[in-house]
């Protein structure tokens, strides 16, 4: 059989029976309902079935693209349960796991008579919204939107292989050109593949609960990354035409400054991680949920609920904000580096600076390294300098002045249409604002 090319391509196939048996479909439309999959004989086959709605894709030993698309389902939209029939010829079934069914929905069969010695596992999978992708995890990820549909990104229980080759790029990273392999100390080893995929291999006596925070960070940095995107180490707010990116190094204040924002009148869009991707020749950022990494004193003179933030390893605070409330990318408009200074001031970078800037605030620049991708990224990121304005803002680092720096980002937008929710902006000579190149 391997040698017939005509066999090769009935290598997996699409039936609804009664009605449409496989014959019925070969003969009806020729070629659209089978396809080639690289099957072993006597080897263990791996199966991923996604469906949602009419269409379903079969995935054969953890490609990254489908081996079969059907986009008409025969039965329609329908709900019921699942069957693994075995038909003709030899065949074990060794794991079933599956998202969003109860196990008196599954049912193990041969010709009627249920398969003896298969081992059924119900791994609970959820489907949620992150950076513009759809993510089913079998790890529960409440710092992310619910999502639906078909998928772009998998995050499964599993185990990380140790393969020879790998690039050490850091202390808890390694590398190849498709994969990153992330080590957050004892508590798990992480396998990214191809920009779709999250092996999470848990530590002894490690529970699920302890990487989340990693998981929705670094390793989705590190999806992001590997499909070509520009994650940003910035916080993003929204504005009425576009969106604002905030960058700046640890502790240097841009996530407090975006929850201010936020809370002020210009929505929250994404903290940590800003990504930014190209359509039509304009940048735009991908919203997330809005949960801020913030300091204790940052929380209490926000006046934010201390009762639904959770304490991170770090030792900051994760909180909600209220957000945009949508899921669509929103335009970028421009960059605000943020440096603590003695005084408040902005001042627009010309084209060097502003390409070293993103290359300097890319999330997790070593991921590059270790994906071997510099010359791309440097690429990406001059593109961002090509078509938007970086500046330089310098912010007093003192809670009770965070006005100063927001009127700034605020006075920027009034001038390209926006209206300012700080109303009139005015310093006096002690707290005079310095806006070189802000215009």
């Amino acid at each position: 059989m391997l040698d017939d090319q005509v066999f090769r391509h009935w290598s997996v196939q699409y039936e609804s029976d009664p009605a449409y048996p496989w014959n019925r479909l070969r003969q009806e439309s020729p070629g659209v309902y089978q396809s080639y999959a690289p099957l072993e004989p006597g080897a263990w086959t791996r199966l991923r079935i996604e469906v949602a709605g009419t269409k379903a894709r079969l995935y054969v030993n953890g490609a990254s693209q489908p081996a079969l698309s059907v986009n008409d389902l025969k039965t329609g939209a329908s709900r019921g349960t699942i069957v693994r029939r075995l038909g003709h010829g030899p065949g074990v079934l060794t794991t079933l796991e599956h998202s969003q069914l109860r196990p008196r929905d599954c049912r193990l069969q041969r010709d009627d008579t249920l398969l003896h010695g298969a081992t059924l596992t119900l791994q609970r999978q959820t489907v949620y919204r992150a950076h513009g992708l759809t993510v089913r995890s079998a790890i529960s990820l409440p710092e992310l939107a619910l999502g639906g549909g078909m998928h772009d990104v998998d995050i499964e229980l599993g185990d990380v292989p140790q393969v020879p080759g790998w690039r050490r790029v850091g202390p808890r990273v390694l590398g190849t050109t498709r994969q990153l392999r992330l080590e957050p100390g004892n508590r798990a080893q992480m396998l990214v593949s191809d920009g779709r995929r999250i092996v999470v291999q848990l530590g002894a006596g490690i529970a699920p609960d302890a990487v989340r925070p990693y998981l929705v960070s670094s390793a989705m940095g590190a999806i992001l990354h590997q499909r070509a995107s520009r994650p940003l180490h910035a916080s993003a707010v929204r504005v009425s035409h576009g969106s604002l990116a905030l960058m700046g190094h640890r502790g240097a204040g841009k996530s407090t400054l975006a929850a201010f924002l936020g809370m002020s009148g210009f929505p929250a869009l994404s903290d940590d991680i800003c990504a930014v991707s190209f359509t039509d020749g304009q940048p735009i950022v991908s919203p997330n949920r809005q949960r801020f990494k913030l300091a204790d004193d940052a929380v209490a003179h926000l006046d934010l609920h201390r009762g639904v933030a959770e304490r991170l390893s770090g030792g900051k605070l994760s909180v909600a904000l209220p957000g945009v409330g949508v899921d669509v990318p929103v335009p970028l408009l421009a960059v605000f580096v943020i440096s603590a200074a003695s005084s408040t001031g902005l001042r627009r970078l010309d084209g060097r600076e502003a390409l070293s800037a993103l290359v300097e605030h890319t999330f997790r620049p070593r991921y590059v390294v270790g994906l071997g991708i510099e010359r791309e990224h440097l690429h990406r990121c001059a593109a961002v300098a090509a078509t938007i304005p970086v500046y330089a803002l310098s912010i007093v680092r003192d809670l009770s002045r965070l006005p100063e720096a927001a009127s700034v980002v605020a006075s920027w937008s009034q001038t390209r249409g926006e209206r300012s929710p700080f109303g009139s902006i005015h310093f006096d000579t002690s707290r005079r604002v310095d806006a070189e190149g802000a215009t």
